[in-house]
């Protein structure tokens, strides 16, 4: 009993520490975050336009190529399950 009183005792402290600490890097996280997004290299309104393209075409190849595939899986399941 005794023992378990004095780990109890310290954890005021130490949760108080903790919270300036918290308060303290999370303002310093912050302020880091800032710095980061400055080194970010932004694309172009142009370079922006090829991505979105390009990510567009790529979405529906592989829609068509899925639905292909699931189609063509559908109708051989369903063949052999009829006989």
């Amino acid at each position: 009993m005794a023992e378990q009183n004095k780990q109890n005792s310290g954890k005021g402290t130490n949760q108080a520490a903790s919270h300036e600490q918290k308060r303290k890097t999370l303002g310093q996280a912050i302020n880091d975050t800032r710095v980061e997004l400055r080194k970010v290299h932004w694309p172009k309104k142009t370079e922006l336009q090829k991505y979105t393209v390009v990510v567009i075409a790529t979405v529906a190849f592989f829609s068509v190529a899925i639905y292909a595939i699931d189609s063509g899986l559908g109708f051989v399941i369903s063949k052999l399950v009829v006989r």
